[in-house]
């Protein structure tokens, strides 16, 4: 696909959504595969849980363009109520925060780090924390409207235009 793709003008991979990239044994190996190839954007999307030192160093290393983790909590109780499990928000929170410290102190551009919360009804009322907290360690907070598409009332006007935009990769 990434030759054919680069053939092509690809001109970005995404790394995640709907599962965790860092889980594949070959991740950093996969990465480097894309970045081999020059597309103007790797994303990688991550919710954390397995970004040890080596993963971060590699990550920084090979100057992906965009590391992404999705957080959605503030709180130890606000994060298990939007993430499952409230027993993985201090690693996630530490993973994250060391991420953005080490780059900072490589003096890397980078990747951009990013950090993500979906604002709903049980963590809405911590996006301002959120938003100074992770100010200080991530080049963007993104702070996102949850939209539940298993409901019978949404508006049928969204037009999804990632597959016209960049090469996905899910699990």
């Amino acid at each position: 696909m990434l030759d054919e793709g680069a053939a092509n003008g690809l001109p970005s991979v995404n790394i995640g959504g709907s599962g965790e990239a860092t889980l594949h044994p070959e991740f950093l190996n996969i990465c480097k595969a894309v970045m081999d190839r020059n597309v103007m954007e790797l994303r990688v999307l991550s919710n954390g849980l397995k970004l040890d030192q080596d993963i971060a160093e590699a990550m920084i290393d090979m100057q992906l363009h965009m590391f992404s983790i999705s957080i959605d909590g503030f709180s130890v109780q606000s994060y298990g109520k939007t993430r499952g499990k409230s027993i993985h928000n201090e690693r996630c929170v530490e993973n994250a925060r060391k991420f953005g410290e080490y780059k900072k102190k490589v003096g890397s551009v980078w990747p951009l780090f990013r950090v993500s919360f979906v604002k709903q009804e049980a963590n809405a009322h911590e996006a301002s924390e959120f938003l100074e907290y992770w100010s200080r360690y991530s080049d963007m907070v993104d702070i996102q409207t949850f939209h539940d598409f298993r409901s019978k009332d949404y508006s049928l006007e969204f037009d999804c235009s990632e597959p016209y935009r960049r090469l996905n990769v899910w699990a």
